[in-house]
């Protein structure tokens, strides 16, 4: 089974690497999958604009509380 390959768009100023981490571990667990996780900003520029036009979008700002997630 392949993994699932996300990018999110985060404010670094708020969004550091344990959450980071924990938000990969609960993505992980709630899909029973391998999740890599990365930005927009570290998508590899050859393929940054086929991610981003191919990308569904998930969740927008003000949906996740990340206090009460």
């Amino acid at each position: 089974m392949s993994d699932i390959d996300l990018f999110a768009d985060v404010d670094y100023d708020r969004f550091g690497f344990v959450p980071y981490m924990e938000m990969r571990d609960f993505l992980k667990g709630l899909f029973s999958r391998n999740v890599d996780v990365t930005t927009r900003n570290a998508l590899h520029p050859d393929l940054k604009h086929r991610i981003i036009n191919s990308a569904v979008k998930v969740f927008d700002e003000g949906q996740i509380d990340p206090v009460a997630a």
